[in-house]
C-alpha cells in the first residue's frame, strides 16, 4: 500500500508540472488537479471499506476536493467506479484547457499515460 501511496504521489506531482507548463488558465489547472485528488482519495475508501462512506463524502467537501454538486453527481452513478469518474471529468477538463489543439494530443498522451 506504501508503495501504491508514493507512486501515486509522483503521478500527481508529475501531471501539475505538466498542466502548469501547458495550460494557461488557472481555474483549469486547479480543477483537474482537485479531480485527480479526489480520485485518489475516492480509490482508497473504496478499497478500504468497499464504499464510500458519508463521513468520507464529508472529508472531500471540507477538504475542497469536491463540491456539493459534484458530490451528488457521482453517488448518483454505480458504486465502485467512482475514481474513474473523476478522472474522466479530470481529462475532459484538461481538453477545455488547452487552447492549441497542436499540444492535446501531446498533454493527453502524457496525463493519461500517468493516470
Amino acid at each position: 500500500l506504501y508503495d501504491v501511496t508514493k507512486r501515486m504521489q509522483g503521478m500527481i506531482l508529475e501531471i501539475t508540472s505538466h498542466l502548469r507548463g501547458r495550460i494557461p488558465t488557472m481555474c483549469h489547472q486547479r480543477r483537474a488537479l482537485r479531480y485527480i485528488v479526489a480520485s485518489c482519495f475516492v480509490f482508497f475508501f473504496e478499497r478500504s471499506a468497499g464504499e464510500i462512506s458519508h463521513n468520507e463524502w464529508q472529508q472531500m467537501l471540507e477538504l475542497q476536493l469536491l463540491k456539493a454538486v459534484e458530490v451528488s453527481a457521482l453517488k448518483k452513478l454505480e458504486a465502485g467506479g467512482y475514481n474513474l469518474h473523476l478522472l474522466h471529468w479530470a481529462l475532459e477538463v484538461i481538453m477545455d484547457g488547452i487552447p492549441e489543439v497542436d499540444n492535446r494530443d501531446d498533454l493527453m498522451n502524457c496525463v493519461f499515460g500517468k493516470i
